[in-house]
């Protein structure tokens, strides 16, 4: 016969018991910690990503632009441009009798005579 039927009975299955009344928050704080690290991690990550990009991103810059030369140059179309630039550039001719379209001469009345008049 077993002695220990009293601490069999208060045994309870289906839920996990906590070992006492402090480990919800020791998991409590386990997860922040968690959180804490991650954060942590995706901060030192994205200032090591960009960083490293920008000072790439300069170096590249400053490669670029210590070596400069002298590209040539197509004289035709070069002249071509340039004439097509001045004809754009210079007016036409505009004759001395222009109409002005916002000014009449003439100014129209609206209203109407019979013809009558004694």
């Amino acid at each position: 016969m077993l002695t220990n039927t009293k601490f069999d009975q208060n045994k309870k299955t289906g839920y996990l018991k906590p070992a006492n009344k402090y480990t919800i928050w020791k998991a409590a704080g386990l997860l922040m910690i968690g959180l804490l690290l991650t954060c942590s991690f995706f901060v030192f990550y994205f200032v090591y990503q960009y960083s490293y990009t920008t000072i790439s991103n300069a170096n590249a810059i400053m490669t670029i632009s210590s070596n400069l030369g002298v590209d040539l140059i197509d004289n035709k179309n070069f002249i071509i441009s340039q004439n097509i630039i001045n004809l754009k550039n210079s007016l036409p001719p505009v004759g001395d009798k222009i109409r002005n379209i916002f000014y009449y001469d003439q100014v129209s009345t609206s209203t109407t005579s019979t013809g009558k008049n004694k």
